[in-house]
């Protein structure tokens, strides 16, 4: 039976592959925007600004202290992730001896974290553009590269930097390995014998020494910014999109 015979005795044909593609990706759209949506309403509902029956100076006092408690959950976040100190010590006592369940705040401060993150994070990923390159880079370059990347759309920029330094020095490994029998320790000698290899070309070349400076920066130098987590994994993404190619 033809589309046209479908049509002509009232039968919706069946959506071809791409429309079931399509429907599902609008469905999924449709879900998480909902689930965004209901969690910052209820993080609303929350807030003492909410509560009608609460008088002034109550919504005030219960503002200062949502921040005071959301400020000290954030100390004691970032002094578990590095070194600690006494004060970080004293607040988690702090909330055990209040009765307050510790992981319960931490979950409540990344939830906050995230749904102020995320927006910025949508609009860092919508600049990213596809790489296509003639065989898939595989091994320790690409997973550099996607954590260089992730790095860059949670707002991690010295880890972004520093990553697609490293993604970009095991690209260069993983394509000269074969072709090159000499023990090269430093990424700018990496670079010179990939030129020599005709791995790298001139611009090619110049973007790997700018991701080179960049990484030596951050790692031994000063914190990289927003701008420049941006052009360096950028310019990764080149040199390794590259690489694939030229290979």
């Amino acid at each position: 039976m033809s589309v046209a015979q479908v049509h002509g005795r009232g039968v919706s044909p069946l959506p071809d592959k791409g429309s079931r593609l399509r429907h599902f990706i609008l469905r999924e759209v449709t879900v998480a925007r909902f689930w965004c949506n209901y969690l910052r309403e209820k993080l609303r509902e929350l807030e003492p600004d909410a509560d009608e029956e609460m008088e002034p100076s109550e919504k005030e006092e219960a503002r200062q202290t949502l921040e005071f408690v959301e400020r000290i959950t954030a100390y004691l976040v970032g002094h578990l992730a590095g070194f600690s100190d006494a004060t970080a010590t004293k607040i988690e006592s702090l909330f055990k001896d209040a009765g307050a369940a510790v992981d319960e705040e931490i979950e409540h401060y990344y939830v906050r974290d995230m749904l102020a993150r995320v927006p910025k994070m949508v609009n860092r990923t919508m600049k990213l553009s596809h790489i296509v390159p003639q065989e898939a880079l595989l091994g320790p370059a690409e997973v550099y590269l996607k954590e260089a990347t992730r790095s860059y759309l949670f707002g991690f920029w010295d880890a972004s930097v520093a990553l697609s330094r490293a993604a970009v020095e095991q690209g260069l490994r993983q394509a000269a390995k074969d072709r090159f029998n000499q023990n090269l320790d430093t990424l700018r000698e990496l670079i010179e014998a990939g030129l020599r290899l005709g791995l790298l070309d001139g611009p090619h070349a110049y973007l790997a020494g700018s991701v080179a400076r960049a990484g030596n920066q951050v790692l031994h130098k000063q914190p990289a910014d927003e701008t420049e987590a941006w052009d360096v994994p950028w310019a990764a993404r080149g040199v390794l999109g590259h690489l694939v190619s030229a290979g």
